[in-house]
């Protein structure tokens, strides 16, 4: 009988082929734009509830408020700190509780918002240096940023209600905690001497340090951490330039490349399948722009546009200049302008690139 069914199955996969490899991806591009608020908007962050963060220019000669965007809802200012005109989300949890700062980029103050109360002030390190900047949050609400001291160098922190604020490393300066992930592990950089060390941090305090694409450019950041511990962000590369690089624990770090005929990249997120995105350069008349660009392991790097359908009505008229996050259903936010001629309040817009 096992005989028999063997055949059986050798004979189908004659008749249908060989299994192809797994198809791109296509993407159709959502706008989210500033809605009925006004001029601008950015997107920097989303869940995987897809509510994602960022900011809105309400006005266009206007200062940038933080604003979220819910799924069938709409976009919603969520304000700044008192005292202050501007303010920007950068990250959000599961939960929709959201972080980043208010107030300009001479003195931003750190701040955490929940839905249910409201923004609340982190606070800084220094009284005498009010400057802080909240970059990342947990599904358990554990919030990472840096704060600068009185010094003029930044140190990474660690926030929750329940215990405030924590330097967790106080005799290394330089340091920024710049992403975290569901299970508390965070990464960031610290600048030393002559060198800026990419590291990534487990809940009990334990640092590692992701190592550098070439020995003699060392500079690395960590920019993001997937649930499986996977850090991207960017490092030297032999030319002088920056590229994107993935890091694990079994492999170390891995350069990502370029586009074609880019000369920089950078990668900004990173969901649990691995798939990477980012920014790199393209060739545009006598230099480059940035575009937005997706990496996974079947494709390697690409450019978003390529896998979004010619029928797309915004394709043709969007250039995308970064990716900024990925979430685990795949949703892509990115960021960039809208170029059709004529188009009613052209200016910066944030997008989502939905998987088909």
């Amino acid at each position: 009988m096992t005989h028999s069914l063997s055949l059986v199955v050798l004979a189908a996969t004659l008749a249908l082929g060989a299994a192809p490899a797994s198809a791109a991806p296509t993407f159709r591009i959502k706008e989210l734009g500033p809605g009925p608020h006004g001029w601008a908007s950015q997107a920097l962050a989303i869940n995987d509830g897809n509510v994602v963060v960022g900011w809105v220019q309400p006005e266009r000669n206007g200062p940038q408020v933080a604003a979220v965007w819910q799924p069938g809802a709409g976009v919603r200012l969520i304000g700044t700190l008192p005292g202050h005109l501007a303010s920007n989300a950068l990250a959000v949890n599961a939960s929709g509780q959201v972080v980043g700062f208010s107030g300009d980029g001479e003195a931003p103050e750190a701040f955490f918002y929940d839905p249910a109360t409201g923004m609340q002030d982190i606070g800084h390190f220094e009284s005498s240096r009010p400057n802080s900047t909240a970059t990342g949050i947990s599904d358990d609400g554990t919030v990472v940023g840096r704060s600068v001291t009185s010094t003029g160098a930044p140190h990474a922190f660690t926030w929750t209600p329940a215990g405030g604020l924590v330097d967790p490393f106080p005799d290394v300066a330089g340091a920024e905690a710049l992403g975290i992930n569901a299970a508390g592990q965070w990464v960031g950089g610290i600048l030393k001497t002559a060198s800026e060390a990419g590291v990534r941090v487990n809940t009990n305090g334990k640092r590692t340090n992701l190592g550098h694409l070439v020995d003699d450019v060392p500079y690395t950041y960590g920019k993001a951490i997937n649930g499986a511990g996977q850090v991207v962000g960017s490092s030297g590369a032999a030319d002088g330039s920056n590229h994107a690089f993935v890091w694990d624990k079994a492999q170390g770090i891995r350069d990502l490349g370029v586009l074609p005929g880019g000369t920089y990249s950078n990668a900004t997120g990173i969901n649990d399948a691995g798939v990477v995105v980012g920014i790199s350069d393209v060739p545009q008349g006598r230099g480059t722009v940035n575009t937005a660009y997706y990496h996974d392991a079947e494709l390697g790097m690409v450019d978003v546009k390529s896998l979004i359908p010619d029928d797309d009505p915004l394709k043709a008229i969007v250039q995308f200049d970064a990716a900024q996050a990925i979430n685990n259903q795949g949703v892509v936010v990115v960021n960039g302008t809208i170029l059709k001629p004529g188009y009613e309040n052209t200016r910066y817009r944030a997008f989502l690139l939905i998987p088909q």
